[in-house]
């Protein structure tokens, strides 16, 4: 999958994010970032509103989750942005990187 998008991204900018109901693949040409949300969560201070949302009312203890978005949507939390080529799969809420 890595090889097509690195083929196809010579044409120009190619992101995507794809999911086959188990795994989310995502690809970036241009802008990804990606955040993990854990127990013991915190706070995030959104940065387009201003608001602070507390996880540990929304979520359960055995939650993971992973936001992926072309920015930091966050003011406080640490985002990982990915590098042009780089190709990951989330699983179950967690990333591996599998190439760049």
């Amino acid at each position: 999958m890595k090889s097509v998008a690195d083929e196809i991204s010579e044409h120009g900018v190619f992101s995507f994010l794809l999911s086959d109901s188990k795994n989310m693949y995502a690809y970036c040409t241009n802008r990804m970032c990606w955040v993990t949300r854990q127990y013991p969560f915190g706070e995030a201070h959104l940065i387009d509103t201003g608001e602070t949302i507390d996880f540990n009312t929304r979520l359960d203890k055995d939650d993971v989750i992973t936001i992926i978005a072309s920015h930091s949507l966050t003011d406080n939390e640490q985002w990982n942005c990915m590098e042009k080529g780089e190709f990951r799969v989330f699983s179950n809420g967690k990333s591996s990187r599998l190439a760049t």
